[in-house]
Order: C-alpha cells, then structure tokens, then sequence
C-alpha cells in the first residue's frame, strides 16, 4: 500500500541560497538574518511584536514563562495535538489539563474547555491544527470571563487567518513554528508573537540567558 505523506516540504535552489547567506555571515545563531526572519514574519501575520526561537517547544515554554505561569498553575491543553503541547507546561513546572476537541474542527473550543476549566486554570492552550483555526470568538469570551490567557499553539498556522486575523496574533501570546513538518520549513525553528512588547523582551532574554 502506497503511503499518504502528511506533508512533504518543497525544497529547491532558493532554499541553498539562503543556506549559502548564513554561512557567508559566519553567524549560525543570532545575527541579521534573524531580525531579517523576524521582521518577515510580522508583515505576514501582522504582530507588531516577534522573536525568533530554537523550536516550537520552547517557543511555547517561553511565552509560559513570560506570563508568569509555573508550579501550582494549570494549563488547559486539547487532547489532540503534538506532544510538545503539554510538555511545554510541564517544562514550565505548570499542570497539563486535557479537553477533548471538536469533533467536526478536531480543534479545541470554548464548549469543551468550560467542562475543565478550575480555579487553578491560568491559561488556555488552543491549537491550530492541519491549517485549521479554533473558535478564537468563544474562547476569547472564555478566557476574559475567567480572567486567564491565552497561548495560541499555531504551530502549523503559518499563513492561517481567522475572520482576516492571522492565527497567532488573537490571544496574549502564539507561537509559529518552522520544523520539517510544518507549513513553512527551515528544518527546525519556532517564533513568539505578541502584541506585549515586555513579553518579546521576556522571551528574547529567556533564549540568550537561559532565566526565566
């Protein structure tokens, strides 16, 4: 039986000249290409605020973070979803909490989310998946009932709009990112998206120091 790809990425020669760029730079980390990168991703999704991160991963443990959300706290997380989701919160010393998902979406809502939702409950967690938005109008009225944020995982939502807004940009804080198997490839990266400008500061010093 022949095998369905998920996604196969489109790799051609504009790809090697970019490779060639950061060799040429001799800089494979934190140079102008990246402010380059970053300043490319907010005219795509219109954030006034970005910052370039490893992966997805810790992109997402990052914006945890800058929020101020660890150890006590619980995270609202869909139970269809990669796993870096839920590791995120728990890198961050904060609790995974599992909500089903929309059976015709397959991606959280606001429904599913009341059912779990306590008053350890700090964040919600909706992810975009396959290209597919969450119903950011009810969760958003969620979220703002119960006073938590929102991080959206729009890892694979490169180029995802919702209602003419990009997916990413409608809560607190989203998260882009940029492995093998996403929209947009660069073999591994992720980036933070934030209208808070303290937050980009928070999470830029979290990737250069370390501290959180």
């Amino acid at each position: 039986m022949k095998p369905i790809n998920q996604i196969e990425p489109w790799i051609d020669k504009s790809e090697l000249k970019e490779l060639k760029r950061v060799v040429k730079s001799t800089f494979v980390s934190e140079h102008l290409l990246n402010k380059e990168f970053e300043d490319l991703i907010k005219t795509i999704t219109k954030s006034p605020h970005a910052v370039s991160m490893t992966n997805g991963t810790a992109a997402i443990f990052c914006a945890l973070k800058a929020l101020g959300i660890g150890a006590g706290d619980e995270v609202i997380v869909p139970n269809m979803t990669f796993i870096a989701s839920s590791n995120a919160v728990i890198f961050a010393g904060a609790t995974p909490v599992l909500c089903d998902v929309d059976e015709n979406s397959m991606c959280m809502s606001a429904q599913e989310v009341a059912k779990v939702i306590t008053s350890k409950t700090k964040a919600i967690m909706p992810v975009h998946l396959y290209g597919r938005s969450c119903d950011m109008d009810g969760l958003t009225k969620l979220a703002d009932k119960f006073n938590v944020k929102i991080i959206e995982d729009a890892a694979q939502g490169m180029g995802v709009l919702y209602k003419g807004q990009h997916v990413g940009t409608l809560g607190d804080v989203g998260v882009l990112s940029f492995y093998a198997n996403k929209t947009i490839t660069c073999g591994e990266g992720g980036v933070v998206l934030s209208k808070d400008k303290k937050i980009i500061e928070d999470c830029y010093r979290m990737k250069n120091h370390g501290r959180s």
